[in-house]
């Protein structure tokens, strides 16, 4: 099971303007944390990954915790930089590193906020980095609020400032008069606890993706063949993709998808998956999802050539419900695939749906029989023999262990 809070932030006219994200092992309404740089890692695979970004605060921005280190690494850049705010932790070692890591962060489009501005923080000597400050409004009196108000936008006027644990009404009013932009606290919303079940991913492809990614010499035909070797990977991808282009963009097959994100998002998203590899997929049902997508695949190659790599993505797509417990409708329904794939997946209708009830007679102890109408029987047997002898050529690829 999968464990995020958000509570909203609002802007001056109580509309929302983000949701912070926050880290939950459970239901309780309480962070937990050992490991910060790992809360923050698993945050961001459960967020862009498990659940998409639309989903969990729609066309709002994201607040995302990021400790120092976190910061410095790099590792936000899984994160996308048109949706995310850096929520930086106070605490930090204030250097020339940390000064260089917020640049960097910056030059790549991040927006930054510093996370309880304080009296004499450190971050002070960096605030033109920043993009907002948050305070922490019930800390001190209400005069002393507006006293560090005014600083604030005396030494940075374009910096926004948001005020954070706003508790009651009497603490609203005052800290708009004040100049505040942005508000956050119980007196708005609780942070709310939301949990889905957790979806296995092949830790093997997993990290045969990214090993393949570090490697200068794999082309994107290499990409597209280890990420086309386990659904769970594939699904993920056009997840990702569908949430980059907000879903304004229909997501026609998987090389499509590599194209959109480029390389450096690929990376990123494969870095999440090998860390979010916990749970043990079903090697079994993944090499029945690449028997199907083959044959799908080499039979539409010879009848319907222009359709080859939507068939090919219908066969591998179709055993998720199997892999993830969830109905099929709701796995579409998470992604912006083509109008005809989706068709074939929910309701095996349309030329595509024609074509994986096809590849899925060949389960049956009587294929023929169940072949639909207007299928070749005869291309479709030389479609399945040659997805056989594929299939037993990728030997340890489909046979190796994919779980953690």
């Amino acid at each position: 099971m999968l464990y995020i809070a958000r509570q909203p932030i609002l802007d001056r006219a109580l509309r929302t303007y983000g949701f912070e994200l926050l880290h939950r092992s459970s239901t309780v309404n309480a962070a937990v944390i050992d490991d910060p740089d790992h809360a923050t890692a698993t945050l961001a695979q459960q967020a862009v990954v498990e659940w998409g970004l639309d989903e969990l605060v729609g066309r709002s921005w994201a607040f995302v915790n990021v400790p120092a280190s976190y910061l410095i690494s790099g590792a936000y850049q899984t994160l996308p930089a048109n949706r995310v705010i850096l929520e930086i932790l106070e605490g930090c070692v204030v250097d020339g590193q940390f000064a260089s890591a917020l640049r960097e962060a910056r030059r790549h489009g991040y927006r930054v906020a510093f996370d309880d501005f304080a009296d004499d923080d450190d971050r002070s000597v960096v605030l033109d980095l920043a993009d907002m400050v948050k305070i922490e409004v019930d800390q001190w009196p209400l005069d002393r609020v507006a006293a560090r108000a005014g600083e604030i936008r005396r030494d940075a006027p374009s910096v926004a400032l948001l005020a954070e644990k706003v508790e009651t009404y009497e603490q609203f009013i005052r800290c708009r008069a004040m100049g505040f932009d942005y508000f956050q606290g119980y007196f708005f919303a609780r942070p709310s606890v939301l949990r889905r079940n957790s979806l296995p991913i092949g830790f093997q492809g997993a990290m045969t993706l990214l090993n393949n990614l570090m490697d200068p010499a794999a082309g994107i035909d290499e990409l597209e063949r280890t990420i086309l070797s386990d659904p769970t990977l594939a699904y993920r991808v056009l997840r990702v993709a569908s949430s980059a282009s907000s879903g304004l963009t229909s997501i026609p097959s998987v090389r499509y998808a590599l194209v959109m994100l480029g390389l450096r998002a690929v990376r990123q998203i494969a870095s999440l998956m090998v860390l979010a590899a916990e749970t043990p997929a079903n090697e079994a049902v993944i090499a029945l999802g690449l028997d199907r997508a083959k044959t799908a695949a080499t039979y539409a190659e010879r009848v319907l050539p222009e359709r080859a790599e939507p068939a090919f993505l219908v066969g591998l797509m179709s055993v998720l419900d199997g892999l993830f417990g969830l109905p099929l409708v709701e796995i579409c329904d998470a992604v912006s695939i083509d109008g005809d794939v989706r068709a074939a997946l929910v309701g095996q209708t349309g030329p595509l749906g024609a074509v994986l009830q096809m590849a899925m007679a060949f389960e049956r102890d009587d294929p023929v029989s169940h072949m639909p109408e207007g299928i070749d029987i005869h291309v479709a047997i030389e479609a399945y023999a040659v997805a056989a002898r594929w299939s037993r050529s990728l030997g340890p690829l489909v046979a190796a262990p994919v779980g953690a």
